[in-house]
């Protein structure tokens, strides 16, 4: 199996989360996409305003690349095995769904990170040394997410302000941090 994290498992809870997420995700009904399926092909990488759903392999590749959650490398070795795995068996099938089940599957991008890469939006997976990973929830003062430190692999909460209580600092929306517990 593929492990893409630098602390190697997620935890059981995350997992079963990340993959019960995926599971609804694919069960509830897709808006209509209003641009042809075909512009989401170009080399370019798309816009994120506006962005129709990405719904195939090498679109989401490419916007997975330019996430930088993923290097270019994992990415191929990702899509080589998922292909054998689904040569090997029929029933798995090589559709999109399947490929980004597998992803989630195999811890390579969590459930909250695909959904929003198949939306289109390769922005705001990163800030000041943490990956975020979910958003856990949110309250009227602050939103939670799962983030990652990238230098300990440590699994952390991250709290934002709102926007309206707190204004950007340096660009940056204002947070704390704290410990996780599943």
């Amino acid at each position: 199996m593929l492990v893409a994290f630098q602390a190697r498992d997620l935890s059981p809870w995350l997992r079963s989360r990340a993959l019960r997420a995926a599971e609804e995700h694919e069960n509830r009904p897709q808006r209509p996409s209003k641009a042809n399926n075909s512009a989401l092909v170009s080399e370019s990488l798309p816009r994120m305003s506006n962005q129709a759903p990405i719904n195939d392999i090498d679109g989401f590749c490419r916007i997975l690349a330019a996430s930088g959650l993923v290097g270019g490398d994992w990415i191929a070795s990702a899509l080589a095995d998922f292909r054998a795995h689904a040569a090997r068996d029929s029933k798995y099938g090589a559709s999109f769904t399947a490929f980004t089940k597998y992803l989630v599957a195999n811890g390579i991008v969590t459930c909250w990170q695909c959904a929003k890469l198949r939306n289109g939006q390769y922005k705001g997976f990163f800030l000041d040394g943490y990956k975020l990973l979910d958003h856990i929830g949110a309250d009227p003062s602050c939103s939670r997410y799962l983030a990652e430190d990238s230098r300990t692999g440590q699994c952390v909460v991250l709290c934002f302000k709102p926007l309206s209580v707190a204004p950007l600092r340096n660009g940056n929306p204002q947070y704390w941090v704290e410990d996780f517990h599943p």
